[in-house]
């Protein structure tokens, strides 16, 4: 997983805008241990209002649900 991906996958399944230091940081604790929650620091991505919160390092590496093309 690259820094871009987890940037991705913070806004797609948690709405959080994560800069590239912290998406690096997130990489470095997802390549020691997945089974730990990390605190994140971002923004809401509607309001850009600041958010900090803590996100299950598994949840980042499970594939997200396949939406189909009709919804």
């Amino acid at each position: 997983m690259s820094p871009e991906e987890v940037q991705r996958a913070m806004l797609d399944r948690f709405g959080i805008r994560v800069q590239p230091e912290m998406s690096r940081y997130i990489l470095a604790h997802l390549q020691k241990s997945a089974t730990a929650e990390i605190p994140v620091m971002g923004s809401h991505a509607r309001t850009g209002l600041p958010v900090r919160q803590h996100i299950p390092l598994g949840a980042l590496q499970e594939q997200p649900p396949a939406v189909s093309p009709g919804a």
